[in-house]
């Protein structure tokens, strides 16, 4: 009987888990048509909750950051094959992150 147990056991906790994708899969989906068919104009409002929106936009916000760090990284990396591994660009900083000012302009 144990053996029947652990077999039970094992295959509800993968059905859960599975269960559980399909959930996630389907918010996405449903995400995604909302986004190509609504704008957020009236008569045409988004059917996502808010925090929705939000979590989708600090997603979007953490991608930018991720994608100009890694960016950066490989600024360094060429900088320091090079021998630079000291010095710092400020054209490439400048295009890197934008909203800075550079303090020896």
């Amino acid at each position: 009987t144990t053996q029947y147990s652990e077999r039970v056991g094992g295959s509800s906790g993968i059905n859960a888990e599975y269960g559980y994708e399909i959930g996630i899969d389907t918010i996405f989906v449903c995400f995604a048509e909302d986004e190509t068919k609504n704008d957020g104009t009236p008569g045409r409002e988004y059917y996502m909750s808010k925090n929705l929106m939000q979590w989708v936009d600090n997603s979007s916000e953490a991608l930018k950051n991720l994608k100009r760090k890694k960016g950066q990284q490989r600024a360094q990396a060429k900088a320091a094959k090079s021998g630079k591994s000291g010095e710092v660009d400020a054209k490439q900083t400048e295009q890197m992150y934008p909203s800075l000012e550079m303090s020896e302009k």
